[in-house]
């Protein structure tokens, strides 16, 4: 999946964000730096499609949209912080457009809310018809409220802090995929001479413990099974290590 990301508000001035306990511009930055790079290890493609600086407001959100748009976004998420008159306000929510309400917005809101924030509006996804970002971007869009600037929010947010905010967004979009170990590459015996016989003539000319106990190992090891010693087992032991590709124990 392709998702933009939408740190909310510029950095200052026209555009810029709620100030209070936090600072909503600062946050939303904050959380965006730890949740692009879950996203990108979750396999999805990310477009940062933030905006620091512009001349208005409907500028910046002009030229959010239009970085989602033209990258054709299959997902747009913008991050922002709530801020109210009532200092007692607080709580998560999540806006999307008619209200329509998307599997992934809501398990976003939810999780966030376990965090220690009021799940407002039961978790449901508000109408957010008239925000330009979810009105105007031409794919799923969702707008996160996180928290309250002010207010207990603002004191639970420090405690949490952004990184855990942003597991439980990235948490909506899947788990994070595991890359395979790589296997280490495989060391090999030196070669013995050509004029050893047999692979216990052939290990102790190398110096190696030739004993029966520890050819049982170096035959498990070369996918020998059941080795006990047989001609055909040694010879084909042997074979290996005068041509260097006997397998190290």
């Amino acid at each position: 999946m392709k998702i933009g990301v939408n740190c909310g508000h510029t950095k200052n001035g026209p555009g810029s964000g709620a100030v209070g306990k936090l600072n909503e511009s600062k946050e939303t930055r904050v959380v965006g730096s730890y949740l692009m790079p879950l996203l990108r290890a979750q396999g999805h493609t990310v477009i940062d499609c933030t905006v620091d600086k512009a001349s208005t407001q409907t500028e910046y959100l002009d030229e959010a949209v239009d970085i989602a748009n033209r990258n054709k976004c299959d997902m747009f998420i913008s991050l922002h912080f709530n801020s109210a008159d009532s200092k007692s306000a607080n709580g998560t929510e999540v806006f999307t457009y008619g209200g329509k309400q998307l599997d992934r917005a809501v398990k976003a809101v939810k999780a966030v809310s376990k965090l220690g924030f009021t799940l407002r509006n039961s978790g449901e996804c508000k109408d957010g018809s008239d925000l330009r970002v979810i009105r105007k971007t031409s794919m799923q869009a969702f707008l996160l409220e996180i928290c309250f600037v002010d207010g207990k929010d603002a004191g639970q947010y420090k405690i949490i802090g952004a990184k855990n905010v942003a597991q439980k967004i990235a948490s909506a979009f899947g788990e994070v995929k595991k890359t395979p170990a790589k296997k280490a590459p495989a060391k090999y015996y030196k070669k013995c001479g050509k004029k050893e016989t047999s692979i216990a003539e052939g290990l102790k000319a190398i110096g190696v413990d030739n004993s029966y106990s520890f050819r049982k190992k170096i035959a498990k090891a070369n996918g020998i099974k059941s080795y006990a010693g047989t001609a055909a087992q040694n010879i084909k032991m042997l074979s290996l290590l005068k041509e260097g590709k006997l397998k190290k124990v």
